[in-house]
Parts: C-alpha cells; structure tokens; sequence
C-alpha cells in the first residue's frame, strides 16, 4: 500500500486490521489478501479507497458522500472480487 500513495497511518491501520480479521477468521484470509493485491493493481480501485479515507473527515450531507457511494457501488457491482 504504500507503493500506492497510501500515508504510512493509513498503511498501520490496514495492517493491524488485518492481524485481527485473521485472527477472527483465519479460513479464508489468505484468499482475501490475494484479492486486496490483485485490486491495488488497479488505479481507479485505489483511487476509490483513497477517497473513502478522505471520506472520514468529509460533513455528513456532503454531496461527495453520495458521488462516493455510487463509484464505489459501480466497482464493486463490476469487479465483484475487488
């Protein structure tokens, strides 16, 4: 992630989500890894997650919040093992 522009804060925080999602649920989590670096290949997908992360400091009625919604919407409904 961090070959991608994502902040070193953001990249700890990834990371020690992930410790604990394998630790809730190990089967499986590999499979999901694979996936998460497959999509980092992806510009408009990491661009879409860099968004998200800017998101969190964005007003509730911001219409952005809405714009954000249906990209990441569209994505996910077109490259469903993102």
């Amino acid at each position: 992630m961090s070959g991608r522009g994502f902040s070193a804060d953001e990249v700890a925080a990834t990371r020690e989500g992930w410790v604990l999602a394998k630790a809730l649920v190990p089967e499986g989590f590999d499979d999901y890894l694979t996936h998460v670096e497959h999509a980092l290949q992806d510009p408009r997908f990491v661009a879409l997650i860099k968004r998200a992360t800017e998101a969190a400091s964005w007003e509730p009625d911001d219409p952005r919040i809405a714009e954000l919604a249906t990209a990441m919407a569209d994505h996910f409904l077109a490259n469903p093992n993102s």
